[in-house]
């Protein structure tokens, strides 16, 4: 499936320190201009009776390289463990930016939305990668000449299991609306406001309502089957924010994308 675009770079803070893994502080990384990954695997083989008989692979981690128009100052203190300050130049406020020694950077967790093109119809492929750390990015200055050219900031994490051992779950859906309500619950993102939009996830629940028991394995229905009732207890719930439905609709997405055909 053809990748055609890239859109809503996100990031979120990342902790487990409590044994159950927990995102904070989500936001958009910056106006999306490329994305690189690359994954390490360790190979294991077992030869016998003169060849390869058995090979184990499996993820040790990887690295991606994230190109955005521009990191603002919010965004280098999440990824970076820099300082940021108001300060007074000659009675005007400016942002101050710290890059110490000692700073540390924090764990995150990144998703981002690549739309494609699938038996030629246009869908909508959400990733979310479970933890990360980067490191701040070298920096080159040079004059403006004859012909403009544009220089903007590229950063690398290092890509890493989260406490489950998961480091990456994606799904492929029909709009950009849904993807985005997918990548925005995996980093427990929700829009400010008073109104709470549930269409969403409303329509999932009314998609899926006619899927049957008996046409799966037991093990993955029953994730499923929990995932569809927290659902609609989120749905029927008055006081829920948008942060409970974007995380029911992420959850959701990622428990039919599981299913096993019996």
């Amino acid at each position: 499936m053809p990748e055609i675009d890239l859109r809503k770079i996100k990031y979120a803070k990342y902790d487990d320190s409590t044994g159950s893994i927990v995102y904070s502080g989500g936001r958009q990384m910056g106006e999306a201009i490329s994305v690189d990954m690359q994954i390490n695997v360790e190979s294991a083989p077992f030869y016998s009776e003169g060849g390869m008989s058995e090979n184990i692979v499996g993820f040790t981690d990887g690295t991606l390289g994230v190109g955005v128009k521009e990191l603002d100052y919010q965004a280098q203190s999440d990824l970076y463990g820099h300082a940021k300050k108001t300060i007074s130049i000659n009675g005007a406020s400016a942002d101050e930016l710290i890059s110490n020694k000692d700073d540390n950077a924090s764990y995150l967790g990144v998703s981002f939305i690549a739309p494609a093109i699938r038996n030629g119809v246009k869908k909508y492929r959400a990733l979310n990668l479970r933890k990360l750390i980067f490191s701040p990015p070298g920096m080159s200055f040079k004059t403006k000449e004859k012909t403009i050219t544009y220089a903007t900031p590229t950063t690398t994490g290092v890509i890493m299991p989260d406490l489950n051992g998961d480091w990456k779950r994606e799904v492929t859906v029909d709009t950009m609306a849904i993807a985005e309500a997918y990548i925005d619950g995996k980093l427990a993102i929700g829009a400010s406001g008073d109104v709470v939009n549930k269409t969403i996830l409303a329509a999932l629940i009314d998609s899926y309502s006619d899927l049957v028991e008996v046409s799966y394995t037991s093990a993955s229905w029953a994730v499923f089957s929990a995932a569809y009732t927290a659902a609609g207890t989120v749905n029927d719930n008055s006081s829920a924010t948008q942060v409970e439905v974007n995380v029911a609709v992420a959850n959701l997405l990622d428990a039919y994308e599981a299913l096993v055909t019996a």
